[in-house]
């Protein structure tokens, strides 16, 4: 019934709808005044009214003051700020959470104050991995829940916190420059340290010559208790990292645009690019999965200095996120022709054969031969 009455609004219901916010984005002014008047009438018929409206276009703010609809210039959705007036968002840092710096160190406060730092995007993740770090540390040594936590720890943490209003003056832009004249790449930058592995997203688009790249979105996890060898851990990242590739086609139906994924591990470069039935059931199962969505000519090598997903391994203070370009942009190489980026493209694995003994990879011979990406 509401499909046929209300076919725009009834569609962006379905797939952009938070909990009770709705966060949607159109290209025209057009676009968003028709949308804006199917909403109003469809949830004024069910009963169920959005209030807190909000918007960066002139034209729609203009008819939300005609008809006396209540607007907002700054607002805050699934933990992030909007400013639709300078079309930014910014991190909202609760007073609460800082004041807490003066409260005694327990591992239930560390766990409190964790849950309270929203990053859905994962634009700050390169921070609260820090305190993922601090708090698993405090599982691993026993600690109970009121018990104070050791002074090396505490440290640490209050460093952390009293560090964070660093970030309330960072702001991101919502519009990332893209235009039906962009050309658009993705690169997918995925590591791991012993301690944590992620993946982070990147937009390069370049318009009359000038390139501009920009941090989207990223994911990271911590690694698990029960040791596991580098180059697995690699290869979660990997994982990770396809599938922050697939969220991100889905949430923004960008299919279209060429993806690039990049890694520093030479061994997890070398399964995704092998036969997947070679490989023992942990490498084969994530290999299989990771070239379900991806193809091994997408896969290529990058430096440990060009790789921004390091930052998501061991982690940043918040003195240090703002002005830390490589995290925001990149790295350098991206804003140059394709030319300029590593040539290590693996075109064939003679043997690559892992074995686990007593906790040591061992690695039969292998030969990588690069290959020029033309």
């Amino acid at each position: 019934m509401y499909k046929q009455t209300y076919p725009i609004a009834t569609k962006h219901i379905e797939n952009n709808t938070y909990m009770d916010d709705f966060v949607i984005g159109t290209s025209t002014d057009t676009e968003a005044i028709t949308l804006y008047r199917e909403m109003l009438q469809l949830t004024s018929h069910i009963s169920l009214p959005l209030a807190k409206w909000t918007t960066n276009s002139k034209a729609l703010q203009g008819v939300c003051k005609q008809e006396n609809v209540p607007f907002r210039e700054i607002t805050q959705v699934l933990g992030v700020k909007c400013d639709t007036d300078k079309d930014v968002f910014q991190i909202d840092v609760q007073a609460k959470i800082v004041e807490a710096s003066k409260e005694p160190v327990t591992k239930r406060l560390l766990l409190k104050l964790m849950s309270k730092f929203y990053d859905s995007l994962g634009l700050f993740a390169p921070v609260t991995v820090i305190v993922k770090i601090l708090f698993q540390d405090t599982w691993l040594s026993g600690i109970k829940w009121d018990e104070l936590l050791p002074p090396v720890v505490a440290q640490q943490w209050h460093k952390w916190i009293n560090e964070l209003l660093c970030l309330k003056d960072i702001r991101i832009p919502r519009w990332i420059g893209f235009s039906e004249t962009s050309d658009v790449t993705i690169h997918v930058f995925c590591d791991a340290s012993e301690r944590a592995y992620g993946a982070c997203l990147y937009a390069r688009h370049t318009v009359n010559n000038f390139t501009e790249v920009n941090l989207i979105c990223s994911r990271s996890k911590l690694a698990p208790v029960k040791k596991i060898i580098l180059p697995r851990l690699e290869l979660l990242a990997a994982l990770l990292g396809t599938r922050l590739l697939q969220y991100f086609y889905k949430e923004t139906n960008m299919h279209s645009h060429t993806a690039v994924l990049w890694s520093d591990s030479t061994v997890a470069l070398s399964w995704i690019k092998g036969d997947p039935n070679r490989w023992k059931t942990f490498v084969c199962n994530r290999t299989t999965e990771i070239l379900q969505y991806t193809t091994p000519s997408q896969w290529r090598h990058c430096t440990d200095t060009d790789n921004p997903a390091d930052h998501l391994t061991r982690g940043t203070f918040p003195s240090q996120l703002p002005s830390l370009e490589s995290w925001w942009h990149g790295p350098k190489c991206l804003n140059h022709d394709s030319d300029a980026w590593s040539t290590k493209i693996f075109r064939h694995i003679h043997s690559l054969q892992s074995k686990l003994n007593h906790g040591k990879l061992s690695l039969d011979p292998f030969t990588l031969q690069p290959q020029n990406p033309s």
